[in-house]
């Protein structure tokens, strides 16, 4: 008779694997297929794996049809108090969420000179409507919105300035026109995306967009391009600011970076990749210590700001056949860092039916699979700090906020189905030798749900991976 051996299966830290051996044998472990866990348990935030945190809604207000962008904005009011709110534009408004108040902002009727125009009585005419229901710049329906000086700014048309103090949006004087991407950087606000070129108005005046003033003013306005010298170089999709050292430009195919002030010695534009690009305006971040993750057409990279090597593969191993090739024009993009759980949300949204989302592990290098039901699908998304309590806020096609809890068990009332694979592994004493299951013993949290659990065999590590996952996406598909 064969002498009984034990095997010690740890929780996959290594998140899903789709590319490397079937077979395992000792740790760290990956998973061939997995849904809605994580690393983490929500129960306590300890490292021994668990479901998911759950979504419920950020506040009860339903915002209508579509939300097509989101920004925090910080201003002192009337009193001189510090505020946050968060700003919410949907079906064209532009709303502001004050602790659980929900307020819609004013937008003036102007003359084409932009004079106010009163009504006979001597009042403003005062629309609703503060920018277009859908965006029409870029590939995107989301708008783009950033906070400077306590004043928001939108990417639209014409780019409008939201004033929290008036609630007053009025459209900005002298910018360049039909520009879909917007930041800020070196008390500049820094306009692109209609073609190859990019615009930063004069330090400290948003107004100012004249690159042509005195050559020795290191604060004057700036024109650039990316591209070498003397080529025109692609559309710009995207870009990234950081910490007022660099800006990140992205176009199909390439990736550069602007370093410092281009007005003054010492600042430069570098070509970071010249074959790899970032695929849509929302489809990258940068993490506080100056990591920039973008998704490209052959999937998720990763770059250092400040390195002189070329982006690469987050995971030379693990690159799932949901990243490579996504389509923007039929699938929203949108990447948000977390700062509550040092990681990143990468959400793929179709235009219609259940995406392909994905919560990526910085710390253990992994990336795990989300799903959420139709309506939960994010179309928009930020990071709200207040009081140094930060939150990742998506906008959902319901027209909800929702954010991620670990206090929660459900996804606003939703069941949540969450999924994990293991293995496989040999049961006999090493490939070519049979073996015979005699006892599994789980260890579990105290506080744990009901797991339930299968075992999937076959004649070989591939046959057992194809037929549980298989097992698997067909459970899911009925499930959301």
């Amino acid at each position: 008779m064969p002498s009984p051996s034990s095997l010690k299966v740890q929780y996959p830290l290594g998140g899903v694997n789709r590319r490397a051996g079937y077979s395992q044998s000792r740790p760290p472990f990956t998973c061939p297929w997995a849904v809605n866990v994580r690393t983490v348990g929500p129960l306590e935030r300890r490292g021994r794996g668990g479901s998911r945190p759950c979504l419920t809604k950020y506040v009860s207000n339903n915002f209508g049809t579509y939300i097509t962008g989101m920004s925090a904005i910080s201003y002192l009011d009337a009193t001189g108090t510090l505020r946050h709110d968060l700003a919410v534009i949907a079906d064209g408004s532009l709303n502001i969420v004050r602790g659980s108040t929900v307020t819609t902002t004013k937008a003036y009727l102007t003359t084409d000179d932009g004079d106010k125009i009163i009504d006979e009585n001597g009042n403003y005419i005062i629309f609703g409507s503060t920018v277009a229901s859908v965006n029409p710049l870029g590939d995107s329906n989301a708008f783009q919105l950033v906070e400077w000086g306590g004043k928001l700014y939108i990417a639209d048309s014409y780019p409008q300035v939201y004033n929290p103090v008036t609630g007053v949006v009025e459209t900005l004087e002298n910018a360049p026109a039909s520009q879909p991407l917007i930041g800020v950087y070196q008390e500049r606000l820094v306009l692109a995306g209609e073609n190859h070129m990019f615009y930063m108005c004069e330090q400290g005046d948003p107004t100012n967009w004249d690159a042509g003033a005195d050559y020795q003013n290191v604060g004057k306005a700036i024109m650039g391009y990316v591209g070498d010298s003397g080529q025109i170089g692609s559309k710009i999709l995207a870009f990234r600011t950081w910490h007022d050292r660099a800006i990140i430009f992205g176009t199909a195919d390439s990736v550069w970076a602007v370093y410092g002030n281009l007005s003054a010695e010492g600042g430069e534009k570098r070509n970071i990749s010249p074959h790899v690009g970032i695929v849509s305006p929302h489809s990258l971040c940068v993490t506080p210590n100056g990591i920039v993750l973008f998704l490209a057409r052959n999937g998720l990279q990763s770059w250092q700001i400040g390195s002189q090597e070329h982006p690469e593969p987050f995971s030379k191993t693990v690159v799932p056949e949901e990243l490579l090739d996504v389509d923007s024009t039929t699938t929203d993009v949108l990447m948000r860092y977390d700062h509550r759980s040092a990681g990143v949300h990468l959400f793929l949204t179709p235009s219609s039916g259940v995406g392909s989302h994905w919560w990526i592990d910085l710390e253990n290098r992994a990336v795990w699979p989300m799903k959420f039901i139709e309506d939960h699908q994010p179309v928009a998304a930020d990071t709200i700090s207040i009081g140094g309590y930060s939150d990742v806020i998506l906008g959902c096609k319901d027209g909800y906020l929702r954010r991620f809890s670990n206090a929660v068990t459900t996804d606003d009332g939703e069941a949540i189905h969450s999924h994990l694979l293991i293995g496989p592994f040999h049961l006999g004493r090493e490939e070519g030798f049979d073996g015979m299951l005699k006892e599994i013993i789980a260890s579990m949290a105290e506080n744990s749900g009901d797991v339930k659990y299968k075992i999937i065999t076959g004649d070989s590590a591939e046959e057992a991976v194809d037929d549980a996952v298989g097992q698997l996406n067909t459970l899911v598909d009925t499930q959301y």
